[in-house]
């Protein structure tokens, strides 16, 4: 099944709007009639798994992640927009030969297909056959028993606007629909094992120099950050981090300095935690519910070799106390979170161990426990509570900001195509929202290789569509700019609208600058500033009036400040011919005041001759 056509009557700011996503049809919607034509097609430039691209290009506000968003849209969340917002589109699919499938709201922009059911809801899924230049109604699609080539979004970005977590998009049942399967899945929310898993393969695979071309051994560092004020009283006299401090001698290894010191610190935190909240309870008398609190800590019994067990009756102690001013069974699950914390941390070898954070380099080889480690904290987070109260920062080092943006979007893509409805599916589109901002050019130069070479060794035996909008040139120059979608805003209408790249030649290994010199991407090649300043000097020196020195001084400093050799020697030339014409000016004032002077004298020895 693919993806072809996408016409908007109204979504959003966006009106009256056609895109097209398959060079293989020519589709037209005009007085309510779909038109298709065949290109007949053959060559494409996208090979193996990868067999579509397509960006959507426009300034900011002109609809980009308006259109992700409309293809990324579940029934269930098409049928509960349509009841309260007057949206109309329909998105057309190609399934093979005259047949094809039809999604969208709005029964009146589809009725010219013929036999449509009369109880057709707003929003509607069906299949349809196209013949003699005509729609005609086959079945809807959740009621089709015949198997079609299953069909998955998955919609990946950085960052959702609020409300998005209310859409029926970010939950991992399949749609009721039965071909189309839509995920949304932020990459900054990705699971710790799914980034480990990623480096990982990439490891196996040997792809971990071709993406981060350095050959770096990446780490995965757990540190420890937990803040307190007050210390609470333990046993023995001093506690272990006080007693470690005041003496070096016969020094514990790191794997128990660690544990210990982790524990003792979150038992602070606790303790802290709990006087908060009766301080902030007026009905309560504080310093008697601190005293029996104390009191019952110092009844606890403390043997050597037995810590652990001493620290954890002192957690238990504590919780129970939280228990009767929270819910209960939240408060159950922090204890459990971090006593298994630190029941698997104990498994690790020691090797992976400072005094203050576990250290695990990734390999081609999984280290089990350390692995089980990463998902116990995974089970503990990803919740709307964070049970391990946020104690925790894991991170993946050495990286920079382009490779950390990789490894977020490959592993948010691996994390998808593993959802077990994805398994049976032939074609997967991918939806991407600006991947490359606060990438360097390099990495941006680079994203699509990337993209097609990580899906290209996937298991999943299905084709890839991506789709993706961006500000980056250097995607363009990776399409056909037949795979290029141009969104303006038309001045005189201030209607959204898109249009073919009739001015240029072809995109495809296109010149950098020559993409950015188009509308969708600037009004200029150079900073506004720098503009604003060549803008003065150039008004300057057309102007009918002579520059004093100070002016000369500030025009030929901007001058030599601009890198632009072409602008730089035009300018150079027109300041010359400025300071030449007024020099000539200037020559021809001072003949003429002397020419002036002579005629004046001349008249003076006439009268004066006369007189002698």
């Amino acid at each position: 099944m693919e993806l072809t056509y996408t016409y908007i009557q109204k979504y959003r700011n966006l009106e009256d709007l056609s895109l097209t996503f398959s060079n293989r049809f020519s589709i037209t919607y005009q007085n309510d009639e779909i038109k298709i034509e065949n290109n007949n097609q053959e060559f494409n430039v996208f090979k193996n798994k990868v067999n579509n691209i397509t960006s959507i290009v426009g300034k900011n506000g002109t609809g980009k992640t308006n259109i992700i968003d409309l293809l990324g849209m579940r029934m269930d969340d098409r049928k509960r927009e349509c009841m309260y917002e007057k949206h109309k589109y329909f998105i057309l699919y190609h399934i093979g030969d005259n047949e094809f499938v039809i999604e969208g709201v709005g029964r009146d922009l589809i009725k010219d297909i013929v036999n449509i059911p009369n109880g057709c809801s707003e929003a509607y899924s069906m299949i349809v056959k196209y013949t003699n230049k005509k729609f005609s109604f086959c079945n809807y699609l959740q009621l089709e028993k015949e198997e079609f080539s299953k069909l998955n979004y998955l919609n990946i970005r950085s960052f959702f606007r609020k409300g998005y977590k209310n859409l029926f998009s970010f939950q991992k049942e399949p749609d009721y629909t039965g071909y189309f399967h839509r995920y949304n899945i932020n990459s900054n929310t990705i699971p710790f094992t799914e980034k480990y898993n990623l480096i990982q393969g990439l490891h196996e695979n040997s792809n971990i120099e071709e993406i981060f071309k350095t050959g770096k051994k990446i780490e995965v560092k757990i540190k420890p950050e937990i803040s307190y004020e007050t210390r609470l009283n333990l046993k023995p006299e001093g506690t272990f981090l006080l007693k470690y401090l005041r003496q070096n001698s016969n020094k514990p290894n790191n794997k128990t300095i660690f544990i210990r010191s982790t524990i003792e610190k979150y038992l602070h935190f606790s303790y802290e935690t709990y006087l908060k909240i009766i301080s902030d309870n007026k009905d309560l008398s504080f310093e008697k519910l601190n005293q029996e609190i104390t009191d019952e800590i110092h009844m606890i019994s403390y043997k050597t070799g037995q810590e652990l067990e001493y620290y954890f009756t002192i957690l238990r102690l504590i919780m129970d106390k939280i228990g009767p001013f929270d819910d209960k069974e939240s408060v159950e699950l922090y204890y459990s979170a971090f006593k298994e914390f630190i029941n698997v941390t104990q498994q690790l070898d020691e090797k992976y161990f400072t005094e203050n954070q576990i250290v695990s380099p990734i390999t081609n080889k999984q280290d089990t426990n350390f692995y089980k480690l990463l998902r116990c904290i995974e089970h503990y987070v990803n919740h709307d509570r964070n049970y391990l109260n946020n104690i925790l920062s894991i991170n993946f080092e050495p990286t920079s900001s382009g490779e950390e943006a990789f490894i977020n979007l490959l592993s948010s893509i691996s994390s998808g195509l593993n959802l077990q409805f994805l398994k049976e599916s032939k074609k997967v589109i991918i939806l991407l929202d600006e991947p490359d901002n606060f990438m360097h050019p390099e990495w941006s130069r680079r994203l699509i290789s990337i993209l097609i070479s990580f899906l290209n060794t996937t298991e999943l035996d299905c084709y890839f569509h991506i789709i993706i909008t961006t500000h980056s040139p250097f995607i363009l120059s990776d399409l056909p700019k037949e795979n290029i979608i141009s969104l303006i805003e038309d001045e005189n209408s201030s209607k959204i609208i898109s249009y073919q790249l009739e001015d240029i030649d072809q995109t495809f290994a296109s010149n950098i600058h020559t993409l950015f010199s188009k509308s969708f991407f600037m009004n200029s090649t150079i900073g506004e500033f720098a503009k604003y300043n060549i803008d003065s000097v150039i008004n300057r020196l057309n102007s009918n009036k002579p520059v004093t020195e100070k002016e000369q001084e500030e025009i030929s400093g901007i001058i030599s400040l601009i890198g632009e050799p072409l602008i730089r020697n035009k300018l150079k030339e027109m300041y010359i011919d400025k300071l030449d014409h007024y020099s000539r000016r200037k020559k021809e004032k001072e003949i003429l005041e002397k020419i002036k002077q002579y005629e004046k004298e001349l008249r003076w020895i006439g009268e004066n001759d006369k007189d002698l």
